[in-house]
């Protein structure tokens, strides 16, 4: 005799079936772990990777900076520039 309407899947096993329960478990399990979507232990790593990326450009500006400064490079830059815009006027 059929069971209840729907309690027959694939292969005819039944749905209350425990090994069949179990597999369809390890295979939703297995789906989970293959995700291409983010799981919950990851949220928020775009926005902590951003700020590192952040920090490390400050980082790098700031070193320039810094040598720049040390150097006198801006100092003689603009004292070239002038010196052409003043050659040039007259």
């Amino acid at each position: 005799m059929p069971g209840p309407p729907g309690a027959s899947g694939p292969g005819g096993l039944d749905r209350r079936d425990p090994i069949r329960r179990l597999r369809a478990q390890v295979v939703l399990a297995h789906s989970r772990c293959w995700s291409p979507l983010p799981s919950r232990d990851q949220r928020g790593q775009g926005t902590v990777e951003y700020a590192l990326v952040l920090i490390g450009a400050a980082a790098v500006a700031l070193a320039l900076v810094a040598w720049v400064a040390r150097s006198g490079a801006i100092g003689r830059l603009f004292d070239a520039v002038i010196g052409r815009v003043l050659s040039s006027a007259g």
